[in-house]
């Protein structure tokens, strides 16, 4: 099996598939991509890498994170950015209200954190999140990518929701957050898919989490909470997230371009049920498999 050079140790990876695709975007159209996993420091990488000028296909301006979310999906949003801000309010002092977003988006997420008191800021490379946010929210982003950013003052919340897997340079980017953004005792809140989660286990390259090409990095639980406490971080809580649209995605990619056999049968006979249907099936799923591993987490740590 082919092997290459971890990133962080420098030590060899075991190639765990290299016959992957954009199978979200691109519906499987796409050239091969693979992911490697480094068993030392629990974390799986992507490949080839990609130019910047050749990523533009992946990313195009009506990717979902520049959409706005309609009607019911809309709602459900707004409930888990709620459930959010009240996992980091439990965090923080009653002064502690600046907040700062690597990633933002559109600007919803801070505008929820606005409405509910804290003074808000942020970066988004994308030109399209940054004009939203501005006409829609009146919250000024500054349109860089994360390895561009810069803190002009320290904060007592940084959050990166759904940012770390699309950065090759990801340590580098934690290492700035710690030094230079966060306050002491100021809190850095992630969200992002869990490699060695039961529905990474199951779907394989077709798991929805591995969003290949646009996710570069791929992490583990414990491989997480390593870099954390080896950049600083403590107080580490790491807890899962049952989202069922992605389990609904990967069962569709596997419908679609899995083998013939079973599973692909029984994938297509799923795919045919009515969304509403699909989702609950997905969601209690995945609440009864949390024990083994929810496909995404929800991280929290402290700056000493």
């Amino acid at each position: 099996m082919d092997i290459k050079e971890c990133r962080i140790c420098g030590g060899m990876t075991k190639v765990l598939f290299n016959d992957g695709a954009d199978f979200f975007l691109l519906d499987g159209r796409s050239p091969a991509f693979g992911v490697s996993y480094c068993s030392i420091c629990e974390i799986g990488y992507s490949f080839p890498a990609l130019p910047p000028d050749e990523f533009s296909i992946y990313y195009p301006d009506d990717f979902e994170a520049y959409v706005p979310k309609k009607t019911f999906w809309g709602f459900l949003q707004k409930i888990k950015y709620g459930s959010d801000l009240k996992k980091i309010s439990a965090y923080l002092d009653p002064g502690q209200k600046f907040l700062f977003e690597v990633g933002a988006g559109r600007g919803e997420f801070l505008r929820a954190a606005k409405d509910r008191g804290f003074e808000v800021s942020g970066i988004e490379p994308g030109g399209q999140g940054v004009r939203f946010a501005a006409s829609q929210y009146d919250i000024h982003l500054n349109q860089v990518f994360a390895s561009e950013m810069r803190f002009e003052r320290p904060w007592d919340v940084i959050v990166a929701r759904h940012v770390l897997e699309h950065l090759d340079g990801f340590r580098e980017c934690l290492e700035k957050i710690y030094q230079k953004g966060l306050a002491r005792g100021g809190i850095l809140f992630l969200k992002l898919p869990r490699m060695d989660s039961w529905e990474a286990k199951k779907f394989g390259k077709f798991w929805h989490g591995f969003d290949l090409p646009r996710h570069r990095v791929h992490f583990t639980k414990g491989g997480l909470s390593r870099i954390l406490k080896g950049i600083g971080f403590c107080e580490i809580s790491i807890q899962g997230e049952v989202v069922a649209e992605d389990m609904i995605r990967s069962i569709r990619y596997h419908a679609l371009h899995a083998a013939p056999g079973i599973q692909k049968i029984l994938a297509q006979c799923f795919n045919s049920l009515p969304h509403g249907l699909k989702f609950m099936i997905c969601q209690l799923a995945g609440y009864l498999l949390c024990p083994w591993g929810a496909g995404r987490m929800i991280v929290v740590a402290r700056k000493r």
